[in-house]
């Protein structure tokens, strides 16, 4: 049994300004970088989460946006990253792309058929965390929103749904990538970290 293609996407203000200059300084230099108090409703499988780029992901510079992602995932939760060098075994966790799709940042989507119930749970087996180049560059900061969609994505593939200022047991003390929208400086350094209860609360019992 396999559930429909999913998408989550993130909707964003197009913000037209000295982006193109910084363009240069973007594909060269990677900048540092919530849920509900739910879980998205699909959870990735158990173990070492998997990685692939994408060809046209590596020559148009983008890798270093993704490996900084699965490290920064690593460092903040028990999750291990492992790195495939090309995209050719289909159990592959996570398959890193560019896309152009309207007024978003990026995408998270389950391949079909590689989804399945665990525990009357949808598990999907591999999925496309992918990155739109021309809404990113639009950003007042594209270093910055590069890092934070790179980890907002991800975290859907760990199973994390949107930050919602209702729920989120942090909110206001913190916020995090998984909330919609450009990157702003009032986030500080929520453009790359995962809640608490992201973490606690979330990523780390299902990897446990």
């Amino acid at each position: 049994m396999t559930k429909s293609r999913r998408w989550f996407t993130r909707y964003a203000t197009v913000c037209i300004g000295a982006a193109g200059a910084l363009i240069a300084s973007l594909l060269t230099t990677p900048s540092a970088q919530s849920s509900t108090a739910h879980n998205f409703d699909w959870f990735p499988d158990t173990g070492a989460h998997s990685y692939c780029l994408g060809s046209t992901f590596v020559s148009n510079g983008w890798s270093p946006w993704a490996h900084d992602a699965m490290a920064n995932l690593e460092a903040q939760t028990i999750v291990d990253a492992t790195f495939y060098s090309n995209c050719a075994d289909p159990t592959i966790d996570a398959r890193w792309v560019l896309f152009q799709r309207g007024e978003l940042y990026g995408e998270w989507e389950c391949e079909d058929n590689q989804s399945t119930i665990v525990n009357g749970q949808w598990v999907c087996k591999s999925a496309y965390i992918k990155l739109n180049p021309s809404m990113i560059l639009s950003a007042h900061t594209p270093g910055n929103q590069a890092t934070k969609t790179s980890c907002h994505e991800l975290g859907h593939g760990v199973g994390l749904a949107h930050y919602d200022f209702t729920f989120d047991p942090e909110y206001p003390g913190a916020t995090a990538c998984l909330r919609r929208g450009e990157w702003a400086t009032s986030w500080g350094a929520g453009w790359n970290q995962y809640a608490p209860h992201h973490v606690s609360g979330h990523i780390d019992p299902w990897f446990n």
